[in-house]
């Protein structure tokens, strides 16, 4: 019974159209979560002009998926720039404490060499 059902073509791309429409929708709240999370991790501004479209096709969903993806890429650049920081200043507390040992080993060297002066003399 069921395979004696039509449906027109106008119909079929109404609800094809519908169905990309919900997923477009689903998408836009998951961008805009997205977007929450990146403005407590760069912190808030005031609003900016943008003078050139991040897209070839500048519609409003196009260019958020495009800045989101800019500010994904800018997340890991920043991550990325951390861990090389942390890198350097481990290295700084290396070389710092290898500083001191060595310091500390050039006294006691003056030291001994002063206290057996004194015994020679």
């Amino acid at each position: 019974m069921a395979d004696n059902i039509l449906i027109s073509d106008e119909a079929l791309k109404i609800v094809q159209t519908q169905a990309t429409t919900w997923s477009a929708l689903d998408q836009s709240g998951k961008n805009i979560e997205q977007l929450k999370a990146f403005a407590t991790q760069f912190g808030g501004g005031a609003g900016v002009a943008v003078d050139s479209p991040l897209t070839a096709q500048p519609s409003p969903p196009a260019e958020v998926v495009a800045a989101l993806s800019q500010l994904q890429q800018d997340q890991a650049r920043i991550a990325s720039l951390q861990r090389d920081i942390q890198s350097d200043r481990d290295q700084i507390k290396r070389i710092q404490s290898t500083m001191r040992n060595l310091i500390i080993a050039a006294v006691v060297v003056v030291l001994l060499i002063i206290l057996f002066l004194t015994k020679v003399i």
